[in-house]
């Protein structure tokens, strides 16, 4: 299982929790836990690379990526307001390849408990 390292400062805020429990489960690969955050209609947007619509489409494409190879998640920030959030860190896979992301959340409404779009940008970080 991938080691968690959060730097953020998630305090007490509801939402903010809320996105470090995803970011969470996305490093650990918890595809039920992840299906359960998003809406039926969610559309994951991987900046430069793909468009993803819908809750089984989006299924099938965590499939496709998981692989057991997150070695480490570093959550340097979290921030949310209103409907939207965003988090920022690195992924740390087993060959030690760094890969840094911002992810820019929709939640389904200023209460809601369920992300309704996902935009990532990723870049692997040449050392």
């Amino acid at each position: 299982m991938a080691k968690i390292t959060v730097t953020a400062d998630c305090g007490n805020s509801p939402k903010n929790e809320f996105v470090k429990a995803f970011n969470i489960a996305f490093a650990q690969e918890d595809t039920a836990k992840i299906l359960e955050m998003v809406s039926d209609d969610v559309v994951w947007e991987v900046v430069g690379h793909s468009t993803i619509s819908g809750k089984e489409t989006f299924q099938n494409a965590l499939a496709g990526i998981q692989s057991g190879q997150v070695k480490e998640l570093i959550l340097d920030k979290v921030l949310t307001d209103g409907s939207l959030g965003a988090a920022s860190g690195q992924i740390i896979m087993n060959n030690n390849v760094v890969y840094a992301f911002s992810d820019v959340y929709e939640f389904d409404s200023t209460t809601g408990i369920h992300l309704n779009l996902i935009r990532s940008f990723n870049i692997e970080v040449k050392k």
